[in-house]
């Protein structure tokens, strides 16, 4: 499991007065499934700033137990939920930018990843749906070899 994981009692700017003005246009409850910098922002202070939240309308079959709320009681019908931080690693990984190798270094020095459930969850998740595995399990091996060596913060 994911460790490290901090509470977010309240959104920033802008994020707060968007999201507010959303939730209060809304007739009923909506739960949108949230990854990338928007995620890496609000839940692990990253940095760098995001223009975008990007969402996904389907998640891997265990993947929905494991989804984190974010900012818990702020809204009052948008609920917004992040994928853990080893499932936001995998869906960097075919893509394995300079900036998804930024962001995974950027979750190691937070201590969010738990390598065991990263490799566990890959095996199982991501590895059987990909087309060139080689090139997966290298980017994989290298990534872990990345989060091994940095000393969480």
């Amino acid at each position: 499991m994911s460790r490290n994981i901090p509470p977010v009692p309240a959104l920033s700017p802008p994020w707060d007065a968007f999201l507010a003005e959303i939730d209060a246009r809304l007739t009923q409850r909506v739960e949108i499934h949230c990854l990338g910098g928007f995620v890496l922002h609000v839940m692990f202070d990253l940095p760098r700033p995001t223009a975008d939240i990007d969402f996904i309308s389907a998640a891997p079959k265990d993947a929905a137990n494991e989804l984190i709320e974010i900012a818990p009681r702020v809204l009052s019908k948008l609920h917004l939920r992040a994928l853990s931080p080893e499932d936001l690693v995998l869906a960097k990984l075919t893509r394995n930018s300079p900036k998804d190798i930024h962001d995974v270094r950027f979750l190691a020095e937070k201590g969010a990843i738990d390598a065991d459930t990263l490799r566990q969850r890959y095996a199982e998740h991501l590895r059987p749906y990909l087309a060139n595995t080689a090139r997966h399990d290298l980017t994989l091996d290298l990534w872990m070899e990345e989060i091994a060596g940095v000393a969480p913060r």
